[in-house]
This record gives C-alpha cells, sequence and structure tokens, in this order.
C-alpha cells in the first residue's frame, strides 16, 4: 500500500484503490485468498504426511497446468529443482527417516556379560 501510494498517489486518489481492475484480478485475488484459508485449514487440522503429499502433489499439479496453460517447457534444472524441494519436504516431515536407516543400519549392541561363572 505504501509503494502504491508513493508511486500513483494522484490516481488513487483521483479513481480509487481499484481502478484498473479486471473481473480475471478479482477472481486471482479470491482465488489466492481461498487458497490461503485452504492451507491454514490443512496445517492446523492434518498430520505431517497430509502436508507432506499436499505439497507434492501440489507441484505436481502446478506443473502439469503450466504445460498446458502457457506452454511451459520442462527444463533438467527445473527437474533437478523439483526433485530438491520434494526431498527437502519429505525430510523436514522425518519421512524419510525409516527409508535412510536401512541404507545406514544402527550398530548392534555389545552383548552383555553375565555375573555367573
Amino acid at each position: 500500500a505504501c509503494a502504491v501510494m508513493i508511486q500513483d498517489r494522484t490516481v488513487v486518489l483521483e479513481k480509487g484503490f481499484f481502478q484498473g481492475y479486471h473481473a480475471w484480478t478479482l477472481l486471482t485475488i479470491a482465488l489466492h485468498s481461498f487458497g490461503g484459508l485452504l492451507v491454514t485449514v490443512i496445517m492446523k487440522l492434518t498430520s505431517n504426511v497430509a502436508k507432506t503429499f499436499a505439497i507434492a502433489i501440489s507441484l505436481i499439479v502446478s506443473t502439469v497446468a503450466s504445460i498446458f496453460l502457457f506452454g511451459f517447457i520442462i527444463t533438467v534444472s527445473f527437474v533437478w529443482g523439483s526433485l530438491m524441494v520434494i526431498l527437502a519436504t519429505f525430510t523436514f516431515a522425518g519421512l524419510l527417516a525409516p527409508c535412510l536407516t536401512c541404507l545406514n543400519p544402527p550398530a548392534p549392541e555389545p552383548e552383555r556379560q553375565s555375573d555367573k561363572p
């Protein structure tokens, strides 16, 4: 709001803050607002597993939608970045710990000596 008042003060004072907004602009604002509220509910009410899968699925859905709607071309760096985001999300949620212990099992405990001769 401060940037708008600094850059476009005269236009805002004459025509109002929402001058130039179209139906698509209002729809975008409404969708982002609803999405923010939905994320809040999900973060409050679900488990780490559900949150993690939701992040991964949203990344995939956004990518597919961008391909069809905007002609997005998938590059190697995009795939690498996406995999890193998904890996980081699963790691942060603690969901990779069981898989990593299979690769590096804990050392066996030493045998206890009995007190009997």
